[in-house]
């Protein structure tokens, strides 16, 4: 596993905070790093992972999250096959909040990443400010 709260389940969590839960999934250590002090500057607790099969792991066993920041190139299975999966579980885990993120040229559509089920996409670098329209864009700002 990456950075973060690892091996903790929201659950364990939630007496500390009731906030939403974050899951970071980037094949790159220096991006989980810097993504989960940017979530941890704006207050939101974040888990990270290295892989697609990770985060479905994790999903499965009842891991609850708010939301899942999803790199698009990763080994197999990339972002939007993660994505896919997510989206064939069970309720409510297939309904978990997607967004997808991909370093600065694109070589694929946001329509792309709405058909693989994402609900948004950002590009890196990704600042604070993107972070934060992204998580209103989700229904998840603080306050």
């Amino acid at each position: 596993m990456g950075f973060g709260r690892e091996g903790r389940s929201r659950e364990n969590l939630s007496s500390v905070w009731e906030i939403p839960m974050i899951l970071i999934v980037d094949d790159d250590p220096s991006s989980r790093r810097v993504f989960v002090l940017q979530f941890a500057r704006l207050g939101y607790p974040a888990l990270a992972v290295a892989s697609g099969l990770e985060a479905l792991a994790l999903i499965e066993d009842d891991h609850e999250f708010d939301m899942v920041l999803m790199d698009v190139r990763m080994p197999p299975p990339d972002g939007f096959e993660t994505t896919r999966l997510i989206r064939q579980m069970s309720e409510p885990k297939c309904h978990i909040p997607v967004a997808g993120v991909t370093a600065g040229v694109l070589t694929f559509t946001r329509a792309q990443c709405l058909e693989a089920g994402m609900n948004d996409l950002i590009v890196k670098p990704v600042s604070l400010g993107i972070l934060t329209t992204l998580l209103k864009n989700l229904g998840l700002a603080l306050g």
